[in-house]
């Protein structure tokens, strides 16, 4: 026993010992392990990350105002890059859509009268 603790100040630190061991048991045992991913969920990722940087392209979405004022718009969607862009057809009606909305927002701008 240290001679500068009493004996009661030893019971209080093994008492406050035991209580912080008690409190980090229940600490760890509130804990969960992080999931692990399946075997497939890590080959689906990765066949992801190669199909997005395969070529370096990716879908685009190009915005640019010309002489007369009106926006053009180019839209560029993959296919491959996501799950409901998988076929040629899904990557048409997706350009399709985007440029839709963004044509809402950037209407052309009425012809000019010729008089």
């Amino acid at each position: 026993m240290n001679r500068d603790m009493s004996e009661g100040d030893v019971f209080r630190y093994q008492k406050e010992v035991r209580d912080l061991r008690a409190e980090l048991e229940v600490l760890r045992s509130n804990t969960e392990r992080p999931k692990r991913l399946t075997l497939s969920q890590i080959l689906e990722a990765h066949l992801d990350r190669m199909r997005a940087s395969a070529g370096g392209e990716h879908s685009t979405v190009k915005l640019t105002r010309n002489a007369k004022g009106d926006t053009q718009i180019e839209v560029s969607v993959r296919t491959g890059e996501h799950v409901e862009v998988a076929t040629v057809e899904d990557a048409a009606g997706k350009a399709r859509e985007i440029y839709d909305v963004l044509r809402s927002l950037y209407p052309l701008q009425p012809p000019a009268d010729a008089s």
